[in-house]
């Protein structure tokens, strides 16, 4: 599986935006820092404040989140998973990996 080439983070929130900074220099003495990327959750109709806000607390996740599985896959190996986990859920997984690379898509 190739390496995601996602900003690893850390994330950060605020509100229903999800951002992650970068170093941008210093400027009379104090360290400054910009935006490397931001999402901005925005709601459609019929979606709560509250609906919008858990999907940012899920974008600022993700990295933690795919850092976990990517852990438990490489301790553990596919057959392990399986019996461990079942057939179903090693599938999904798997799925959900690929798709932070782009492999999904192909």
């Amino acid at each position: 599986m190739s390496e995601p080439k996602f900003t690893k983070g850390p994330y950060l929130r605020a509100g229903t935006t999800v951002y992650a900074l970068q170093h941008a220099g210093w400027r009379k003495g104090e360290e400054q820092f910009c935006n490397r990327i931001y999402a901005n959750v925005q709601r459609g109709p019929g979606c709560s404040m509250e609906e919008a806000e858990a999907v940012a607390c899920l974008f600022q996740a993700a990295p933690e989140l795919l850092e976990a599985l990517a852990d438990v896959f490489e301790m553990t190996g596919p057959n392990e998973l399986k019996d461990i986990f079942g057939l179903d859920w090693y599938e999904k997984a798997k799925a959900a990996l690929a798709k932070t690379t782009g492999a999904a898509n192909d």
